[in-house]
């Protein structure tokens, strides 16, 4: 199959859906298809990666040209809801169907959150954001990171295809015992209650080591030593082997971002075999029910797991083993992208039924 994958590129941003994007291409390539990548908001004129990509130029006649040239049968399009519109149209004349990869559970949101509308500007953002939702009806099919964002989708448009666990990894050297928060710094994210957990977590013998590109300046607190605690150390940006390498040596990981897809940092902390613990967010409730760490309705519940957990490295060892367990049986790359090929297939030929 000619397959368009449309995203930012993990060569320019180190997002979640920006590896898994990657991780997609290189596997559909070294399984005899034809991927290109349409790069979205591109940093660099040319990228020198095993399957060809094309920047995508800013404006509306930009992806146009792109399906022009690349001239796929099907585009896969993981771009958040961000002019859906007018892609799922331009594909449509371009003869090509639609698969819509959600990444975010508000992807297929119509009604902005209130929270959205303080101010015009990010109201109307919110509301082109709503309209853009409502081109759901026209796409192909769907493809769901977990079986919460499929709710409401129609079901036989619709497959939960998980995301793949990101095994690279480099080196990374800390002298002090840690655990490690990974995400973009910005509010979903919520890096002030990491900070909060450092805070009730002062005078533990370990360190909170938060890493993650600066994404939101209203941040750029952390970095300052004198406002955070002396256990806490944001680290910064830093490729994903060498998060791999730091998520390796850490006795958990924390995530407190608010609910959306299904944070890349899960996987990459259970198929390394350690703890997740988790402020109100479980996708797939798979904390809770393959004992994986634990998830906490508030903050001082949250410092009490975490301390537990440091404490304990026999309970670390029978986590990491159920961790291990579970990526080699959810969310191998082989296996998701033998559910993806299938999914399209399908979807594809019911668009040359139509």
């Amino acid at each position: 199959m000619r397959i368009l994958i449309v995203n930012r590129h993990r060569a320019d941003v180190v997002g979640g859906s920006e590896i898994q994007c990657d991780q997609i291409a290189r596997e559909l390539a070294r399984r005899g298809h034809a991927p290109t990548y349409a790069v979205m908001e591109p940093r660099r004129a040319r990228y020198e990666l095993p399957y060809p990509c094309l920047p995508v130029p800013p404006g509306r006649a930009g992806l146009r040209a792109v399906l022009a040239e690349a001239h796929p049968e099907l585009v896969y399009w993981r771009f958040n809801r961000r002019g859906l519109g007018a892609a799922v149209g331009a594909a449509h004349r371009a003869g090509a169907a639609f698969l819509y990869a959600l990444s975010h559970d508000d992807d297929t949101r119509i009604l902005p959150a209130l929270a959205d509308l303080r101010g015009p500007v990010r109201a109307w953002r919110a509301l082109v954001a709503g309209a853009n939702a409502c081109a759901r009806v026209r796409v192909d099919g769907f493809v769901a990171q977990h079986s919460g964002q499929a709710r409401g989708l129609p079901p036989a448009l619709t497959r939960v295809i998980p995301n793949s666990a990101f095994a690279e990894a480099s080196a990374f050297a800390w002298p002090r015992p840690y655990v490690a928060w990974v995400a973009n710094v910005k509010p979903r994210k919520r890096p002030e209650r990491f900070l909060a957990l450092a805070e009730a977590l002062a005078g533990e013998p370990f360190d909170c080591l938060a890493v993650g590109a600066l994404q939101d300046r209203r941040y750029a607190w952390l970095a300052d030593r004198a406002r955070v605690p002396a256990s806490f150390h944001y680290l910064g940006a830093r490729p994903p082997e060498e998060v791999n390498a730091l998520i390796a040596g850490a006795r958990s990981v924390v995530l407190t971002c608010e609910p959306e897809g299904f944070p890349n940092v899960l996987l990459q902390a259970w198929q390394l075999g350690i703890p997740t613990v988790s402020l109100a967010y479980d996708p797939d409730g798979l904390i809770a029910s393959h004992r994986l760490g634990a998830v906490a309705a508030a903050v001082p519940e949250l410092a009490a797991a975490v301390r537990t957990l440091a404490a304990d490295e026999s309970a670390r060892a029978a986590i990491a083993a159920r961790a291990r367990r579970l990526v080699e049986e959810r969310f191998s790359l082989a296996a998701n992208v033998s559910a993806l090929e299938a999914f399209a297939a399908e979807r594809l030929a019911a668009r040359r039924r139509a």
